[in-house]
């Protein structure tokens, strides 16, 4: 299974939404689980290359197997692991709160990556995106 462009539509147009109510500005980036581009979109405002931020988040859900918010432990806990990754992707992996792993019944089809938002809303912004993929699509988790 993999994400259409549809679905990263719904994912992206829904977490925009909630970007507006948080007040924030970000890119977000939908990508297969081959880490390929499905769908990216700066929001009108957002910084300068968030949109490269917003999909090396998601390549770095994919990569960990892990939303990159669990993933920040490794910095401490594993620094040789995470120093290794960063060196082997340089300039395509961000390790940072903001990439979501999107999963079928317990298989990884994409991530979905957010930058731009303060601390803890790029989290809030993906989990509005993916609840509007699973009610659209009727989405199992």
């Amino acid at each position: 299974m993999t994400i259409s462009r549809k679905e990263a539509r719904t994912i992206i147009e829904a977490a925009a939404v909630r970007a507006a109510e948080l007040g924030q500005k970000p890119a977000i980036a939908v990508l297969d689980a081959t880490a390929r581009a499905v769908s990216v979109d700066m929001l009108d405002g957002a910084g300068l290359h968030r949109d490269k931020t917003a999909k090396a988040k998601a390549f770095a859900s994919l990569v960990l197997g892990q939303d990159t918010h669990d993933a920040l432990a490794m910095i401490d806990a594993k620094p040789t692991r995470y120093h290794g990754l960063i060196g082997m992707f340089p300039g395509e992996m961000y390790i940072s709160g903001g990439g979501v792993l999107l999963k079928v019944e317990s298989v990884i089809i994409g991530a979905i990556g957010i930058a731009g938002g303060k601390d803890g809303t790029d989290e809030k912004m993906a989990a509005a995106g993916i609840a509007a993929w699973r009610k659209e699509f009727g989405v199992a988790e």
